[in-house]
């Protein structure tokens, strides 16, 4: 059996560069207009946009409902999973003063449910067949997710760690799809 305390001292020296690399990031973000976006591309990946934007959809384009019905049950039962997560894990923000809404709202860090959620999106681009737009939620999923960093309300592995969990989630979806569909048939819709 290998010594506990290796292990400890392992977790501890990947969490102090964790930190480092954490700080690195905040002291370049310090720019105003690096704020500006980063806020704004934060935003943009907010649960309730994404819940209500999964709902329209569904409403407005019938070819899309079922998909669009779907993620919005997949984003909520994420966002769910993640506040328990965060609930037991308990890590305190990097820097919570710098993302005042999302310290007010929930001041836990890990795992990160933007990351999460923007990776589960990328997910449920895959059934739409459309490769372009797969590649530009993609592209958008990184940012959202580098933003979480420049506003100092997440460490890189609370990053990591939601999108690893959303690639996850969206797996789980993306295995249910036939079935999702095949309810969604039966149902009219």
């Amino acid at each position: 059996m290998r010594d506990p305390k290796i292990l400890v001292n392992f977790f501890k020296h990947i969490l102090a560069i964790d930190f480092q690399l954490t700080e690195a990031i905040g002291q370049w973000a310090r720019h105003q207009r690096i704020r500006k976006m980063a806020r704004l591309l934060s935003h943009s990946a907010d649960s309730w946009v994404w819940l209500g934007g999964s709902f329209l959809v569904g409403l407005l384009i019938p070819s899309w409902r079922c998909l669009a019905w779907a993620g919005g049950g997949g984003i909520f039962s994420l966002a769910a999973f993640i506040y328990m997560l965060k609930a037991l894990i308990r890590r305190q923000r990097p820097r919570p003063e710098s993302g005042w809404i999302y310290a007010m709202t929930d001041d836990h860090s890990f795992p990160s449910g933007h990351a999460a959620r923007v990776v589960l999106l990328v997910m449920l681009t895959l059934p739409i067949g459309q490769p372009i737009i797969s590649l530009g939620v993609a592209l958008w999923a990184i940012l959202v997710s580098f933003s979480r960093l420049t506003l100092g309300v997440h460490y890189i592995s609370d990053v990591f760690a939601g999108m690893i969990l959303g690639g996850g989630w969206g797996g789980m979806v993306l295995a249910f799809w036939p079935g999702v569909q095949s309810v969604c048939s039966a149902w009219g819709f």
